[in-house]
């Protein structure tokens, strides 16, 4: 915001002092690290278990996959599953039979698994 100000009201800009537009732009850079703390801190927590981690190779695997499926290859009860699936849902995403497959993020974490993993 504050750079898009900057060039649609220079005169503003002018008229402050240096040490003001820094601080502006040191506050944002800290508020911007702190929630990318955040978001990395919540990406590690899900990943953090080793069933949610399973289901992402899993799908990694085998590319798409149903709740049956997954059911059946993890040997866990219906309730802890579909907790794990709400869990993971900024990692996954269903088509249009209602499988569940990696989305973007998901990609990424799967990648980020085998990389620690090995």
């Amino acid at each position: 915001m504050h750079l898009i100000c900057k060039f649609v009201f220079p005169s503003v800009y002018a008229r402050q002092s240096h040490t003001n537009w820094l601080r502006i732009v040191k506050t944002n850079q800290v508020l911007r690290m702190a929630v990318d703390q955040n978001n990395v801190s919540k990406i590690l927590s899900v990943l953090s278990h080793p069933l949610r981690r399973e289901i992402l190779l899993i799908l990694s695997e085998k590319s798409e996959c149903s709740f049956t499926d997954l059911l059946n290859g993890l040997k866990v009860d219906t309730g802890k599953l579909s907790f794990h699936l709400r869990t993971l849902s900024a990692f996954m995403e269903q088509t249009p039979t209602g499988k569940y497959k990696l989305s973007k993020t998901g990609e990424s974490a799967v990648r980020v698994i085998s990389d620690v993993e090995s």
